[in-house]
């Protein structure tokens, strides 16, 4: 699995819409929308963001 697909799995099951997880890790919906698509590659700050944003560590989020 993907990278983007975990992230829109991870933010379904806690029921957040992309506008939402967008918000908490304080980037454009846009490009949450990217990462998500795997057009883009989130840098490690962005990472540790949408990790923090599902109370795991980075390398839960990218080891899975």
């Amino acid at each position: 699995m993907k990278l983007g697909r975990r992230i829109v799995e991870l933010r379904k099951e806690n029921n957040m819409t992309q506008f939402e997880l967008a918000f908490v890790v304080n980037i454009a919906e846009r490009s949450l929308s990217a990462i998500e698509t795997g057009k883009v590659f989130p840098n490690s700050l962005i990472l540790f963001r949408i990790a923090d944003a599902f109370g795991m560590s980075v390398s839960e989020l990218i080891n899975f």
